[in-house]
């Protein structure tokens, strides 16, 4: 029997727990941000458009906050992994979000 790879899914993954994934990942600087982007590039096609919505919005906060804040280089470790999730992510957005839709966040989202 081939052992079971820990790190590969083996059934799709629902949209929720990559979004809590991706939410648990931004405040963190290990490992688990490339391999979070990574699942969640994986997925990205089969995650429902309401999640990949809020997926996007809190990429986006994430990379705002990593262009305009001074952080120390712990911090920016992760930046090309945040980046590459962030231009994935756009580049395969639903066709009816656009990104000056969500940036600044309004009070009723």
């Amino acid at each position: 029997m081939k052992p079971i790879d820990r790190y590969q899914s083996c059934c799709q993954v629902p949209g929720w727990v990559i979004t809590s994934a991706v939410r648990y990942a931004r405040g963190r600087a290990t490992y688990i941000v490339g391999m979070t982007v990574d699942l969640l590039i994986r997925e990205w096609e089969h995650i429902h458009p309401h999640d990949q919505v809020v997926i996007l919005r809190d990429l986006q906060e994430e990379q705002h906050w990593r262009e305009t804040t001074d952080r120390s280089s712990l911090s920016r470790v992760d930046d090309p992994d945040w980046a590459r999730a962030w231009q994935y992510c756009r580049d395969h957005a639903p066709n009816d979000w656009t990104p000056d839709t969500m940036w600044p966040l309004k009070e009723n989202q």
